[in-house]
Formats: C-alpha cells, structure tokens, sequence
C-alpha cells in the first residue's frame, strides 16, 4: 500500500474518504497533544483541545484548499483554539480553580525519569523549573518555541500558523530562548 501525504489524506477525506480522516488522526493525535500539553501545562486541556481540533478539521474540511500544507492548518487550528481557551480561563471564574502544571507530561520525551530516586526528583524538580520559565516568558515566543523546537516547523510554517512572516518568527524564538536562558541560567546558579 502507498504512503499517502497529509494533503493527499486531507483531500480525500474532504471528499468523503473517512478512512483518510483515520490516517490523519493517527499521525497527528500525539503530535497535537503534545503540542498543546506544552502550551497548557495541563493533560486534561491538552486532550480536549485535540479533540476539539479535529472536530473543527471535521466541520473545516470543505474549506480546506487542495494543494495546501496541511500541518501549518491544523496547527493553525490548535492554535486558535487554545488561545481561545486561554482567553476564557481569563475571563472565569475556573482560572482561580485551575490544577498545577505536571512538569512531568508536560516535556515527557527530554528527562527518563526511571531509576534512581535522587535523579528523579533532580529530574522533575528541573522539568518543573522549566514548565515555569516557559510559562514566564510571553505567549507569541512561547509558541513559536514549542512549534519550532518541539514540533519541528519551518519558521515558514510557524508563520503561516501564527499569521506573521517567518521573519518575525526567527525573532520571536531568539527572544524567547534568550528569555528562557535568563530565567533558567538563574536557577542553575542555585
């Protein structure tokens, strides 16, 4: 069986092919949860806003331009839906209630936190740190970090799902990094 391209997958399934709608939620379910854990510090908003990315790719698909990338769209539409909750934990009365980051699941692939205890909780207590400095810095370089560095794409593509030139995401990630150095470098000398 041939290996199709999202886009291909994408095509199909805005023409009907639910098959195709299955190929892309097995690629891109872990890539968007993680996605989203990185920005919410939070599994339980990270799974929601993954399944709620792809019933709005559902509702979408009609609007989908054949011959587009799809990666940057749907992590256009990840995007926009965690800002949008992001702006209603603002506004409510649950940002008071809302649950500590799990550091752990938050950047699960970067510490193994097997093994001797001493190292785990040096381990989570610098994953913790980390969450933290991530969370202090503002939210566009926030996520042009987590999309670039995480989720490996281009500065091209992270502009198209930000809506700004890859110029502006190049700056975006310097500064932010730059920031992430600073507050990091302070608990190192610790």
């Amino acid at each position: 069986m041939r290996v199709r391209t999202d886009e291909q997958l994408m095509a199909r399934y805005a023409g009907g092919d639910l098959q195709a709608f299955g190929d892309l939620y097995a690629r891109y379910e872990r890539r968007l949860y993680n996605y989203l854990l990185r920005l919410s510090g939070e599994r339980h908003t990270a799974a929601d806003l993954v399944q709620d990315t792809f019933l709005r790719l559902h509702r979408e698909r009609g609007r989908y331009r054949t011959g587009a990338s799809f990666r940057p769209w749907v992590y256009t539409i990840a995007t926009n839906l965690w800002r949008d909750e992001r702006r209603r934990r603002v506004t409510s009365a649950r940002a008071l209630e809302r649950e500590a980051p799990d550091p752990a699941g938050s950047l699960p692939e970067i510490i193994d936190l097997s093994g001797d205890p001493e190292r785990q909780v040096e381990a989570a207590r610098m994953l913790l740190t980390l969450r933290v400095a991530l969370d202090a810095i503002p939210q566009n370089q926030r996520e042009a970090i987590v999309l670039s560095r995480y989720e490996g794409l281009t500065h091209e593509e992270i502009g198209q799902v930000l809506g700004v030139s890859a110029g502006a995401v190049k700056l975006r990630v310097f500064r932010g990094l730059s920031r992430l150095r600073e507050k990091l470098s302070a608990w190192m000398e610790e």
